[in-house]
């Protein structure tokens, strides 16, 4: 597709369902910045400032997530709980603009000769 945005904005869930390679997954942030739940295994959103129960549904093997799904896919009220915890989670941490003048930054201090700028 061209544009995920207007499938995400008709979703009820997002889910993450990855037993292997831990750590951050970019899908999440699309789920959390385009206001969708996210349900996941446990260890699947390493990196992110997300909670399990608060901001993230997150379930210890694939067979509790199927049953977890369940339960809460139409509960709306919690569904709108879990996303806007896991955006005002996130909203500060991710912004583009920032994480631009960060690695800027970061690239400025590794040129060998910054250091000699600096004194």
């Amino acid at each position: 597709v061209d544009r995920v945005e207007p499938y995400l904005a008709r979703t009820r869930m997002g889910i993450v369902v990855e037993e292997i390679g831990g750590g951050f997954k970019h899908k999440v942030l699309h789920y959390v910045f385009n206001r969708v739940p996210v349900a996941s295994l446990a260890g699947s959103v390493a990196g992110t400032p997300l909670v399990a129960g608060e901001s993230i549904l997150e379930f210890p093997d694939v067979s509790r997530m199927v049953e977890g799904i369940m339960e809460v896919i139409d509960d709306l009220a919690k569904l709108n709980a879990v996303h806007e915890a896991a955006f005002r989670a996130c909203e500060d941490r991710f912004a583009w603009a920032d994480r631009g003048h960060a690695l800027a930054e970061t690239l400025t201090e590794l040129r060998p000769d910054a250091a000699k700028e600096e004194s």
